[in-house]
């Protein structure tokens, strides 16, 4: 009997050590992690700083963008990236009342996806302040007879993950609509053609299909004004109020693998353009930005552990 004593008190001992170790690999990882994300608002600040004289850049030949290569830490791996916030379209802009361009070009959008275009109601009534239906859209009536019941936001997207409550779409129209837009916590930010991805550039004008954009998107480009950009590809030119060649809002993406334990951070960095100075406006622990492999991924199937949101203020 004191033998099955024994026994039961090592192993639980065991389980106890082991869990300490999982805490501490876990909180060494997030350290990482946060480190990682400093040292991208660092990159940020400094092209700031190298790019002052006019005309300002941002393009996907600058230093930030640039991919950084899997490095070795003190428990395990590291990866980063620094991705423009700017290159998709700002769900959040058809926020701002009316039948805007922003709108139109969301419907341009969605039939580019061969998503109804009429989904885009269904996202105005989510954002606006309002209770009055548009078109297609939906209210508060329609959500709060699910199961469970809930209420339209009425306010602006705070992240992109809230499209999952909007409107009834198959997974497949699911993952085409979350891989085109993005959610910025601003309506009026402009798409960098320096840095614009496909879905972004269809949205802008209703002539320029999927397969015409993947063709500029996978073009080197360092337009140093949006009227250069135009003149290389003139079909662009009534959306000129929509472009721009420089980027406010970026996303840090980390993985950190640390004994057992893999920590994934994603946080929205916002830089001053007057000043330089980052600040950190979102950061979530509880998306897979990274899979097993070291590819940059989006996989947004675990919102388990969201963080807390925080502000942080230094250049």
């Amino acid at each position: 009997r004191v033998t099955i004593v024994a026994v039961a008190r090592l192993a639980r001992l065991l389980r106890a050590i082991e869990r300490t170790l999982q805490l501490t690999a876990t909180t060494l990882a997030r350290a990482y992690a946060l480190g990682a994300e400093t040292f991208a608002r660092e990159v940020l600040a400094r092209d700031y700083r190298e790019d002052r004289e006019p005309p300002r850049t941002d393009s996907l030949l600058d230093e930030w963008a640039k991919p950084v290569a899997p490095f070795e830490v003190e428990c395990g791996s590291l990866q980063l990236r620094v991705l423009d916030a700017q290159r998709g379209f700002n769900v959040n802009a058809i926020a701002l009342g009316g039948t805007t361009p922003a709108l139109t070009r969301l419907r341009t959008l969605l039939s580019a996806l061969q998503v109804d275009p009429q989904f885009a109601d269904l996202l105005k009534d989510w954002i606006d302040a309002d209770q009055d239906v548009s078109g297609i859209g939906g209210e508060d009536g329609d959500y709060l007879s699910r199961e469970p019941g809930y209420r339209t936001a009425n306010a602006p997207m705070a992240d992109i993950s809230e499209l999952r409550l909007v409107g009834e779409l198959d997974g497949e129209q699911r993952a085409r609509r979350g891989e085109a837009l993005d959610a910025l916590p601003v309506p009026r930010a402009r798409v960098n053609v320096n840095t614009a991805g496909a879905h972004a550039l269809a949205a802008l004008v209703p002539d320029v299909s999927i397969d015409e954009a993947e063709a500029i998107a996978a073009e080197p480009r360092d337009y140093q004004d949006p009227a250069q950009f135009i003149t290389a590809h003139p079909r662009f030119g009534p959306a000129i109020d929509a472009l721009a060649v420089t980027s406010d809002f970026f996303e840090v993406r980390v993985r950190v693998d640390c004994a057992d334990s893999t920590v994934h951070l994603q946080s929205l960095v916002h830089r001053d353009p007057g000043s330089g100075a980052t600040r950190v406006l979102r950061r979530n622990f509880g998306r897979i930005w990274f899979n097993s492999d070291g590819e940059l991924g989006r996989d947004d199937a675990r919102d388990d552990d969201t963080g807390s949101p925080r502000e942080d203020d230094d250049g």
